[in-house]
């Protein structure tokens, strides 16, 4: 039996939406490698025209340029990260405080009926 069939219908659908949305957020920030030479070449002034150029570089120049995109990929990403989490506590946070309203309100409803 194919294990797609074993499967829930729930769950197919889970995973089958979850690999679209991951594919959609990946093609937003997959880099496209001809832009990123043209930036890398701007930024800390390589004189390469190729990824292949990148091997006549002196290995220490290059150490320090991989130091320096890694960190700034590391900030970008706590940046994105501190935005979605922002969103995900935001709406749990209403999503709490509306349970706790509601179970504060029947509470003191039952209260005020018990002491009359």
């Amino acid at each position: 039996m194919p294990a797609s069939s074993e499967r829930s219908w729930l769950r197919r659908r889970v995973e089958k939406g979850l690999m679209r949305g991951l594919t959609r957020a990946y093609d937003t920030v997959k880099v496209n490698p001809d832009k990123f030479l043209i930036q890398l070449r701007a930024a800390y002034d390589l004189p390469v025209t190729s990824f292949q150029g990148v091997y006549t570089v002196e290995l220490g120049y290059l150490d320090e340029v991989a130091a320096s995109i890694v960190r700034s990929s590391m900030k970008m990403a706590s940046v994105q990260g501190a935005g979605l989490n922002y969103y995900f506590v935001r709406a749990w946070g209403r999503r709490a405080a509306a349970h706790f309203r509601a179970r504060h309100v029947a509470a003191r409803g039952s209260r005020a009926v018990s002491s009359t």
